[in-house]
Order: structure tokens, then C-alpha cells, then sequence
């Protein structure tokens, strides 16, 4: 990244260069935004509609001109951040700094990425987890009944397999 100047002289057959060459300006940049989320990075989304902030900056372009998309992608294995799909994609207007997610009625873990594109075209990303009360797997809290009445059930299970 940086400016340069570079020069350029034309030389014709018997080695004659050009008095006055040519000399223009380049900005090189080779940094990609920045892009942080607000809040953590593990949220529950059982409420349906989940606010996102951020904020963008970059060495060179003005955060009001960098394009911005925010994609949801559903884990298809919880275990496996790789098992990601696409759910879908949302082009916000430049210099965007938040967004509305709606998992109405959806269930498991979503990653949620904010995109930033700076007017180089360097694009990097941020991005964080929601998941849904459905989400399967082991969960703390609740009531306690579940435990007992599990061990009530296997309990019993196993009575009936001696009889037989």
C-alpha cells in the first residue's frame, strides 16, 4: 500500500530519450477493511428479529463509500463451522452500519458474515453465531426434570430386558 510515482521515457533506435517523460501517480492499496461487530459473538435468536451493529474503517477509502452485504448461512452440522449454506444474502446500501436478521420460525445455529468491500475492491469480513432454542444437542438451565425422568426411563428399560 502507499503512493508511487512512476515515470516513463520513451528511447527511439539511436538511444535518444525523451526530455520530458511521462509521470503519474499511483495509490496501491493492498489493506483490506476492517469490520467489527457489536456485542457478542454467540446470540440467541429465539425472539425471531436479531439487531446488528458494526463499524467499518480503512487506511485509504471513507467508510461511507465501501460496499456492504450481509450473508446467513445456516450450519448443517453443528460441529462443522465448514458445513455452512447458504440462506441468504443482503446488498445494503454503502456505508451501511446495521441490520435486521429475522429467523422467524427458524431453527438450528446460523453464522451471520458482514461483508465490507473498500473501493479497491479488498473485501474482508466479520462474523458471528445465532442460534434457536431448537438448536438440538446438550443445553443447561431448564427446570430439572428431564434428568430423573430419563433415568426413570432407562431404569425401566432395563427392569423389562431382565425379565425377557
Amino acid at each position: 500500500s502507499g503512493t508511487y510515482e512512476v515515470q516513463v521515457a520513451a528511447v527511439d533506435l539511436s538511444g535518444n530519450v525523451d526530455p520530458s517523460p511521462a509521470t503519474v501517480s499511483l495509490e496501491i492499496d493492498g489493506i483490506a477493511p476492517a469490520v467489527v461487530i457489536a456485542g457478542p459473538r454467540q446470540r440467541p435468536a429465539d425472539e425471531g428479529a436479531v439487531d446488528l451493529r458494526w463499524t467499518l474503517s480503512d487506511d485509504l477509502s471513507d467508510a461511507a463509500n465501501m460496499n456492504v452485504r450481509v450473508d446467513v448461512l445456516k450450519l448443517e452440522d453443528p460441529q462443522d463451522s465448514l458445513s455452512a449454506v447458504l440462506v441468504e444474502s443482503h446488498e445494503l446500501a454503502n456505508g451501511a452500519t446495521s441490520h435486521t436478521i429475522e429467523l422467524e420460525g427458524a431453527k438450528g445455529i446460523y453464522r451471520v458474515e458482514v461483508h465490507a468491500v473498500d473501493e479497491a475492491g479488498n473485501d474482508s469480513s466479520s462474523s458471528l453465531l445465532l442460534s434457536t432454542a431448537s438448536t438440538g444437542g446438550c443445553s443447561t438451565g431448564g427446570t430439572g426434570t428431564s434428568g430423573p425422568l430419563t433415568l426413570l426411563l432407562a431404569l425401566g428399560a432395563l427392569l423389562l430386558r431382565r425379565r425377557n
